[in-house]
C-alpha cells in the first residue's frame, strides 16, 4: 500500500499510482438548484435540480500517469477519474492533482 500522509479515506475505485503519495483530499457534494424570484427580485422559492455532483480531489507528491483518466459514460453514483493535472518545477518535488466525480439521481423529499 502506497504511502498516504493520514488520508485514510480514499475512494475504493481509485489506486494511487506507484512512485506517488497521498497528501491531501478534498470530498465535495453538491446539488444545483433554480431560482424563482418575484417581480422586485426576491427569491421566493429554491428548487434543487435533478443531479446531485461529488467531486473528490486528491493532491498527490509525485507524478501521476494521464491514463489514469477513464473514457466512457458515467454510471449512476460511481466514482470515475475526469482530469489529471501534474506540476514540475526546478525548485520543488513534481506534484500531481487527480479529479474523480460522480453524478447521481436527487429524488427530492415529499413536502
Amino acid at each position: 500500500m502506497p504511502a498516504t500522509f493520514g488520508v485514510t479515506t480514499i475512494p475504493a475505485v481509485f489506486t494511487v499510482p506507484t512512485g506517488c503519495v497521498v497528501k491531501k483530499l478534498t470530498d465535495k457534494e453538491s446539488i444545483e438548484t433554480v431560482k424563482y424570484r418575484s417581480a422586485v427580485g426576491i427569491t421566493i422559492r429554491n428548487i434543487p435540480k435533478k443531479l446531485k455532483m461529488r467531486e473528490v480531489t486528491i493532491d498527490m507528491v509525485g507524478i501521476a500517469p494521464l491514463s489514469l483518466v477513464a473514457a466512457g459514460d458515467f454510471s449512476d453514483g460511481v466514482l470515475k477519474v475526469v482530469r489529471v493535472r501534474n506540476q514540475e518545477t526546478n525548485d520543488d518535488v513534481p506534484a500531481s492533482t487527480a479529479t474523480l466525480k460522480a453524478y447521481s439521481t436527487f429524488t427530492q423529499p415529499e413536502e
